[in-house]
């Protein structure tokens, strides 16, 4: 068998063959760039499969149903002061503690509405307690039309 020689190799073919500049240059552009050309190609897959529906969704979704009457329910919320478009001042010809409050916060009421009751045991007390004997009160009358007279 004849064994084929091989060219002696001399510093500079040696640095030609690892730098490969023995190559044609189309192949050591295609060698140099391949990972390029498969990034290119992932990338393009992944934009072809979002942008054709077959990917996540952006959110909106639709959903027929039949016509139908309700309500909506909006929530709102807000920080502030509250203040009232009629304020009304309530008060009472006797002054006593009240009993019991007929109606809660809030509340509408109308006119002539019992709002509360006052307790009333202390004014039943003072009506009921017997009056003056009447010569205890001429006593009072005698004694201060002596004290005017001697004035």
């Amino acid at each position: 068998m004849a064994q084929k020689e091989r060219p002696a190799s001399t510093p500079e073919t040696d640095v030609r063959q690892v730098l490969g500049l023995n190559e044609p240059a189309g192949a050591r552009l295609l060698r140099r760039t391949w990972w390029l050309w498969l990034l290119a190609v992932i990338v393009a897959a992944g934009a072809w499969y979002l942008f054709s529906g077959n990917g996540a969704s952006n959110g909106i979704q639709y959903r027929m149903d039949t016509l139908s009457r309700g309500d909506i329910t909006v929530i709102v919320t807000a920080i502030g002061t509250i203040q009232p478009t009629n304020e009304v001042d309530v008060s009472s010809e006797l002054s006593g503690i009240i009993k019991t409050v007929l109606v809660k916060h809030n509340a509408r009421v109308r006119a002539g509405q019992t709002l509360a009751e006052l307790d009333t045991d202390r004014l039943s007390a003072a009506t009921e307690r017997p009056a003056m004997p009447h010569a205890m009160v001429r006593r009072m009358l005698r004694s201060s039309a002596s004290m005017t007279s001697q004035i």
